[in-house]
């Protein structure tokens, strides 16, 4: 019978309706099976393939994880199909591997694109490893607001205490009306250094 329905969901992928693929892509997703795999890159690379179809091929992608499925996540996040989009920013946020996490690194310092640089600021609040901060921090100067506030939303997701030091040294040192981002990525700590801090810029003139 498993057999059947994977073939069953094999035939979808290849001649169904756009509803019958959706399903079929998250069906065959746990296989990781090459087949599925370039069946999903070919939809999501397509611009006229349907929305809801690009964004139901990240799930083999995402099962699969490894370098090559990241790589092409964060060469597609400049799309502006929006449920790909969202599709692409959850699974990148989803990474567990440092090796790929560290491919996002070069494109949230490098990448033309503000909002692909802000996307991947945001992908980087719960990835476990040990340069994201730095990361994070180097993307606090850049020279656009989305990009800087995505940074430090994911500074106030990360563990790590250099992530509530550099959001303190931010509220601290940002004018009153600059200092609300900072402040408010901090609100989610609960730490005694925090907890004065906010006390003491609450008494602000």
């Amino acid at each position: 019978p498993m057999e059947k329905t994977e073939a069953l969901w094999r035939d979808g992928l290849e001649g169904g309706s756009a509803p019958i693929r959706v399903l079929a892509f998250h069906a065959l997703a746990p296989l990781k099976d090459r087949a599925v795999l370039q069946a999903a890159r070919k939809a999501i690379e397509s611009p006229a393939e349907l929305s809801e179809v690009r964004a139901a091929a990240v799930a083999p992608w995402k099962a699969a994880a490894g370098p090559e499925g990241t790589r092409l996540f964060h060469s597609q996040v400049g799309t502006s199909d929006q449920l790909l989009r969202a599709a692409l920013a959850d699974a990148l946020a989803s990474l567990t591997s440092e090796n790929d996490i560290s491919l996002l690194f070069p494109v949230l310092a490098r990448n033309p694109d503000s909002a692909v640089r802000a996307l991947i600021a945001e992908a980087l609040g719960k990835p476990p490893h040990p340069g994201a901060v730095a990361a994070l921090q180097e993307a606090l100067r850049d020279k656009e607001a989305d990009v800087r506030f995505a940074a430090l939303e994911s500074l106030g997701q990360r563990p790590e205490p250099k992530a509530e030091e550099i959001l303190s040294r931010e509220a601290q040192g940002a004018p009153e009306e600059m200092a609300v981002a900072p402040l408010g990525a901090l609100g989610a700590r609960a730490s005694e250094a925090t907890l004065k801090l906010l006390a003491k810029l609450a008494e602000r003139p």
